[in-house]
Order: C-alpha cells, then structure tokens, then sequence
C-alpha cells in the first residue's frame, strides 16, 4: 500500500468589516428639469464611470475604495445630472500572503461596494425630483470591459 500525500490549494475568502461613505455629491446641470420625464418611455442615457483605488494592508485589515459617477444625459444630449459616491470598505481577508490577499479582493470590491453605492445614487437621483432609476450592478458594466485596476484612470461605460 503506498499513501500519497495531497497539497491541498489555499482556501480564500473576504468579509466586509467595515463600509464608510466618504462622499456624495449631486450636481443638476440645468436650472429646471423638464416635467414630463418619463423614464420608461425614454430611458435616459446613462455614463457610468467607476474605479477600485486604495486596495492595501492596514493592520490585518484591507482597505479598498469605490467611486463612482453616474451622468444622466436625455435624448438632446443634454446633461440632466452626474452624481459622485465614494465608499471606503475595509476586509479581513484569509490568503497565504498579503500580497495573495489584495490579488483576491482587488477584482471583488466592486462586486461588494457597488450593490450600495447603487442604491444611493438611486435615492440620490430620485430625491432631485427626476423618476426612480434602476442602475444594473457593475459587473453588467464591468462585461462591456470596466477595467478594476488602481493604477489605470476610470472608464466610462456607454
């Protein structure tokens, strides 16, 4: 009988500790917004621009940022409103090495962050007077080529 020995592949998980808003902005680009806005029958366009920074150790906790901005432009091509949310989220991480954690969790934090800056940009929008707005989940965006990466400018998604 021969025994063989298994290495067995790390196991890697991340939990959300901490969520902090750092910043919200809404910015209404014309003086009066037209009254018959009706976004399911002309669904404005929506710029979407996004990007994961910060992602590092910080005393056996790792932090990472989300910003993102939501342009809502209608069909003359005129901007309605952009609004700006910026959350700071801070994980425990379980990986062999520290750089193996943030290698784990750079490509995540969007997936995390993004289910809550969402729905605020959604309340945000829909505070300014405008109609309730469904914003899909950054993977949608992140399929049509998003780049997550701290050292690349955010991308605008169309």
């Amino acid at each position: 009988m021969s025994s063989t020995t298994s290495q067995s592949e790390p196991v890697y998980s991340c939990t959300i500790v901490n969520l902090i808003l750092v910043s919200a902005t809404v910015t209404r680009h014309q003086e009066e917004l037209p009254d018959d806005i009706d976004f399911d029958e002309q669904p404005p366009h929506v710029e979407v621009t996004a990007a994961v920074t910060n992602v590092e150790n910080r005393d056996d906790l790792y932090l990472a940022s989300l910003r993102m901005s939501v342009t809502l432009v209608d069909d003359r091509n005129a901007k309605l409103l952009s609004t700006h949310v910026e959350y700071n989220g801070f994980f425990e991480v379980s990986a062999p090495t520290s750089e193996d954690a943030i290698t784990f969790l750079q490509p995540r934090v969007a997936a995390i962050i993004s289910p809550y800056a969402n729905q605020l940009v959604a309340d945000l929008i829909t505070r300014t007077g405008l109609p309730p707005l469904f914003l899909p989940p950054l993977e949608v965006f992140a399929q049509k080529q998003l780049q997550f990466t701290s050292d690349e400018p955010a991308q605008t998604i169309q």
